[in-house]
C-alpha cells in the first residue's frame, strides 16, 4: 500500500523526518503541503497522486474538515481500495513505515488509527 501524507504547511515533511528516526525504515511515503494551493489546485495533485499506479492507497491528513481532508476525500471519491485518515500524528507515520507490506491492508489502516488514538492522553497534571 503506497502512502501520501497530506498537511498545512511543512508538518508532514517534519513527520517523515521525524518517524524515520523513530524507526530505521526507507519505505516510501509521499508528502504534500497545501500551502500556495487553492483547494482545486490541491484536489488535483491528489488525484494526480493516486492515478499514477494502481493499487491500494493509504492518506493520511491532518484535519479530516480542513481543505486537505476535504481535498483528498474529492479526490478519492468512488476510488476502491483507498483510506483516507486524519489526524496524522507521530505515531501513526512510524507505524506506517514500520508495518507497510508487512500485514494486509484493512488491517494496517486499523493499526494506523489505534496507534493514533493510542498516541493522544493526558500523561500528567499538575496543580
Amino acid at each position: 500500500m503506497r502512502g501520501l501524507i497530506v498537511t498545512h504547511g511543512d508538518l508532514g515533511r517534519e513527520l517523515v523526518a521525524s518517524a524515520r528516526l523513530v524507526v530505521a525504515s526507507d519505505a516510501p511515503v509521499d508528502v504534500l503541503s497545501n500551502t500556495r494551493l487553492g483547494n482545486r489546485e490541491l484536489r488535483s495533485l491528489i488525484e494526480e497522486w493516486l492515478t499514477r499506479e494502481a493499487g491500494p492507497a493509504l492518506i493520511m491528513v491532518d484535519e479530516g474538515l480542513g481543505s486537505c481532508g476535504l481535498a483528498a476525500s474529492l479526490a478519492a471519491r468512488d476510488r476502491e481500495q483507498t483510506w483516507i485518515v486524519s489526524g496524522v500524528n507521530l505515531s501513526m507515520v512510524v507505524t506506517y513505515l514500520n508495518r507497510r507490506g508487512r500485514m494486509p491492508e484493512e488491517e494496517l489502516v486499523e493499526k494506523i488509527l489505534s496507534r493514533g488514538r493510542e498516541a493522544v492522553r493526558l500523561v500528567g497534571t499538575q496543580s
